[in-house]
């Protein structure tokens, strides 16, 4: 019963997650909010939700010291691709691809999710997305392809794609289990999804 209750407490909190994100998606996209407030707001709006009022300022603390590394190497990489990009670094390596390609759209989406696949060898999905980007994006204006295309492709690394088989795979168990609760096998025990599988 606490295994239950337990996965039930995760899969809430994973629902509330994924409304928080989409939330405040929705607020950024249509312009109601500013990104910065947005990613403020939202997510202290859903942590008292969520019934962590008491946590918030620690929770806070927690995550300003583990993200801002990150958000430190992604504002130089921000600032060193941006002025690659005007300094024109990936001109000839995009002039090289159009020549091979011959401005086929579909032989450029291939070669983007090769790319990815090959930048994302070091694991780190970060990396993978900002290279990927800032090499592909001047690419994709030169043949006025849309850039959904390459947004949509680029988070396609190996590390992204084992997170969603991971969770997937988790919450089919989790229904599984809920659904087969009250079933039994053809001996008289009661069915589980690792039967099934």
């Amino acid at each position: 019963m606490k295994a239950d209750s337990k996965i039930g407490g995760v899969i809430m909190l994973a629902i509330l997650g994924f409304l928080m994100v989409c939330t405040f998606m929705f607020l950024i996209m249509t312009k109601r909010l500013t990104p910065l407030i947005a990613l403020m707001v939202i997510p202290v709006l859903f942590a008292i939700i969520g019934g962590f009022t008491s946590d918030i300022g620690e929770m806070a603390l927690n995550g300003v010291k583990e993200l801002a590394p990150t958000g430190v190497m992604l504002m130089f990489a921000i600032l060193y691709f941006g002025i690659m990009i005007d300094a024109g670094l990936f001109d000839p390596v995009v002039g090289r691809i159009l020549k091979i390609v011959k401005g086929d759209p579909l032989k450029i989406t291939i070669g983007t999710a090769i790319l990815v696949l090959i930048i994302s060898l070091d694991g780190d999905g970060t990396t993978t997305y900002m290279i990927t980007l800032s090499a592909m994006l001047p690419l994709y204006k030169k043949l006025n392809m849309k850039p959904m295309i390459l947004a949509c492709i680029a988070p396609l690394s190996p590390t992204v794609s084992r997170i969603i088989a991971i969770i997937s795979r988790r919450l089919l168990f989790f229904i599984l289990s809920k659904l087969l609760r009250n079933l039994k096998n053809k001996n008289g025990a009661i069915l589980r999804p690792i039967d099934i599988f």
